[in-house]
């Protein structure tokens, strides 16, 4: 579910005040980010300092949901081990944001069918690049490791993934290019080997691997949804098995976190899969997660229910601990 913004005029006249605030940064980036994830110290969004760039060392990019100051959508930051009362906000603002390798996606509007999203990609000092129109209310956004690619999902009708009339875009981005390099609807499909073709086909959800060339997502057709495995450069997926939804790669390729729907209409529960092994381990989160989860390292995944960021050990069955609340969309930066 996508968080109305206040009107346009409110949130995006306001100037911020200008001065960067110095970002903590803690020991090696692998133990720095398994630190912070487990020793969360979350605090209520309040006024937040003013931020013109992405600082150095690990840290999380997120969607300010506060009121405060007329800052609602506005993009924030936290270095990882940081206390949660010193995020800072940039002058951007967007409804769904990714962030890797110095390139990031803001999906802009998108209130409603009559307003469509915009896409704007930004830089480091999060100034916007390249602007795209779309076609329909912003769902999914995701960079590449590297910066090669981006991949968007807009809702063309439909405002959720409940909707029985929900219909879906997804686009490639080349972001070197600032160009769209496919939409996946385009993508030759297999299924058990065999071609799959259906006219309700919708696609979302996209995830790259390190090599930024391979990448998993959703595939839908009736009432069945299904995880699929491409290359951009192959232009082709097939379909590994029903019931996964928003797949996230882990960042060393190993694993990826998904919702599965469940019996009861509606309701979706996180699980991990082990690609190698095929071993399926649903996530200690008992409530209904709606959202592409983001890893913040290697056993721990960030997500939205309501309007905070949830962390969770999905290793040792340990319950979710607020990571930062008043926040959507979260990014991990990690180098």
């Amino acid at each position: 579910m996508i968080e109305s913004a206040p009107p346009r005029d409110a949130s995006v006249s306001r100037r911020l005040l200008f001065g960067v605030i110095a970002l903590v940064t803690l020991g090696a980036a692998g133990a720095y980010v398994a630190v912070r994830a487990r020793q969360a110290r979350p605090h209520a969004a309040g006024a937040s300092a003013a931020s013109t760039s992405v600082g150095e060392g690990p840290r999380v990019l997120f969607r300010n949901l506060s009121q405060a100051d007329g800052s609602f959508g506005q993009v924030g930051q936290l270095a990882l081990g940081v206390d949660a009362a010193e995020r800072s906000l940039a002058s951007l603002s967007c409804v769904r944001l990714h962030y890797a390798a110095g390139r990031g996606l803001c999906l802009e509007g998108g209130g409603s069918l009559t307003e469509p999203a915009t896409l704007r990609t930004f830089g480091s000092d999060f100034t916007p690049r390249w602007t795209l129109p779309l076609s329909g209310l912003p769902s999914r956004a995701r960079v590449s490791p590297h910066g090669r690619y981006g991949a968007i999902t807009v809702f063309v009708t439909g405002h959720g993934y409940n909707d029985v009339d929900m219909s879906t875009q997804t686009l490639i981005l080349d972001l070197e290019k600032d160009a769209v390099a496919a939409d996946l609807e385009s993508f030759e499909v297999t299924r058990d080997g065999a071609k799959f073709s259906a006219p309700d086909f919708n696609f979302w959800g996209v995830t790259f691997a390190s090599d930024d060339d391979r990448f998993y997502a959703t595939l839908a057709s009736g009432k069945s949804t299904w995880l699929v495995e491409g290359r951009v450069s192959e232009k082709r997926v097939s379909a590994l098995r029903e019931n996964a939804e928003c797949p996230s790669l882990s960042p060393d390729d190993k694993r990826l976190a998904y919702k599965k729907r469940t019996s009861t209409p509606g309701e979706w529960r996180l699980h991990v899969l082990d690609i190698a092994s095929g071993s399926e381990t649903p996530v200690a989160e008992e409530r209904s997660i709606d959202d592409q989860v983001e890893w913040l390292d290697e056993t721990h995944i960030l997500y939205k229910n309501g309007p905070s960021v949830f962390s969770i050990d999905v290793t040792d069955g340990s319950p979710a601990k607020l990571f930062l609340d008043r926040a959507a969309s979260p990014a991990v930066v990690r180098h």
